[in-house]
């Protein structure tokens, strides 16, 4: 009996451990918000739809190479440091989950440089419609501090500190971005600013990101990089990078393909109705941070009944605030689009669309956080074959409505 009530006690210390870090979050998720619709006003009043457009095409490239040079460590470093810090257990535990960080650091960075490098070799994978200038070119070298923070902060997330992820992310980066903005309207950079505005932005959060891992972290005794590791390591996460990919790129693969067929302008209209649907999306990532180290330590100790319970908890939740964000801002989809510019409003069709689409698919995406980690493999295969239709319809139906 006595071990009975100390299992059940332990599942509603992680049930109000999910909440705490969930209501976190969710300040976060309301933080971020608050800042997101002034740059979104800021770029769609003061720089146009076109400058926007050609914005929301290279952040997407740059953030695409970030997520896989990444190697699914977002997530996966989370079952890396609870296996190693088990295996050694006793003091030597903290130890071993900071020499796991470092590792993921390491081969994520190195990652990122060698993708940095082909999209600087190869610029107008970044621009497509536009002149290439000579700044334009580093650009990419940004994937690299996009990389150490969301490293940085995974890390942080095990140790359970998800208030380092809402200073980074909800804070240091929106509101960074949205000043840079406003400010960079009225200078001669201003054909540029909503870029400049973005590098700023990922800088400031990746410094927002090391800091706190290093005062928690410290540096790793005894650390030798060890290149069969490494490679084990980026081995192991593939399938975690693939089901990454795969998620942000149904929300992202469409702003690709329209930036290869209609004009930046277009783009613009569809991103800020993206960007508006997605507010829903990112009220479940709100609990990934808190919901990854719980799924990983449980799994580690083989509680499969947990696992469940946590993701039908969170399933739960997520559906019951989502519907209502959904209606509210569906029904006053036109007169939101319209804020950012009269040329927006048209978008309130699209925007309707998006958001229906993102209310079907929180379910699946709370029950992923769990899959990739006992079916990684399926997770990987079943991710893929939907972008693959996503594509194959794309491509269909957007030249034929260009």
């Amino acid at each position: 009996m006595g071990s009975c009530m100390t299992a059940t006690d332990a599942r509603a210390e992680e049930t109000a451990e999910l909440a705490r870090g969930g209501r976190t979050s969710f300040i976060g998720y309301v933080l971020r918000l608050a800042a997101r619709f002034p740059f979104l006003f800021i770029a769609g009043r003061l720089y146009g739809a076109d400058a926007l457009g050609r914005f929301a095409y290279a952040t997407m490239v740059v953030e695409l190479v970030a997520m896989l040079a990444t190697l699914g460590l977002k997530r996966g470093l989370a079952e890396d440091m609870a296996r190693r810090g088990m295996l050694a257990g006793g003091p030597e535990r903290a130890a071993a989950e900071t020499r796991s960080l470092f590792d993921s650091l390491l081969v994520s960075v190195i990652a990122a440089a060698i993708g940095a490098a082909v999209l600087m070799a190869v610029p107008q994978i970044v621009f497509p419609a536009a002149q290439v200038h000579r700044l334009d070119r580093f650009f990419p070298l940004i994937i690299i501090a996009i990389v150490v923070s969301d490293i940085c902060l995974a890390g942080l997330a095990f140790r359970m500190d998800i208030a380092a992820t809402v200073r980074a992310r909800s804070l240091v980066e929106p509101w960074v971005l949205s000043i840079a903005a406003l400010a960079l309207a009225f200078t001669l950079f201003k054909p540029d600013g909503l870029i400049i505005a973005y590098l700023l932005s990922m800088v400031a959060a990746a410094v927002a990101s090391v800091w706190p891992a290093l005062k928690r972290f410290g540096l790793p005794l005894h650390w030798r990089p060890d290149p069969a590791h490494l490679l084990l390591l980026a081995r192991k996460n593939f399938p975690l990078a693939g089901a990454d990919i795969a998620e942000w790129g149904a929300r992202r693969l469409d702003i690709f393909i329209l930036g290869r067929f209609v004009a930046p302008e277009i783009v613009g209209i569809y991103y800020v109705a993206q960007q508006i649907a997605s507010l829903p999306q990112r009220l479940k990532s709100s609990f990934d941070p808190i919901l990854a180290p719980v799924l990983t330590i449980n799994l580690a100790a083989n509680r499969i009944d947990k696992v469940a319970g946590h993701v039908r908890q969170i399933g739960f939740w997520v559906a019951a605030a989502q519907l209502g964000i959904v209606l509210a801002l569906g029904l006053t989809g036109r007169a939101g689009m319209g804020l950012f510019g009269p040329v927006f409003a048209g978008g309130a069709v699209v925007l309707a669309v998006l958001l229906a689409a993102e209310l079907l698919a929180a379910q699946a995406a709370v029950a992923e956080s769990a899959l990739i980690y006992v079916a990684r493999n399926a997770n990987l295969m079943w991710s893929l074959a939907g972008i693959l239709i996503q594509v194959g319809v794309s491509l269909l139906l957007v030249p034929r409505h260009d």
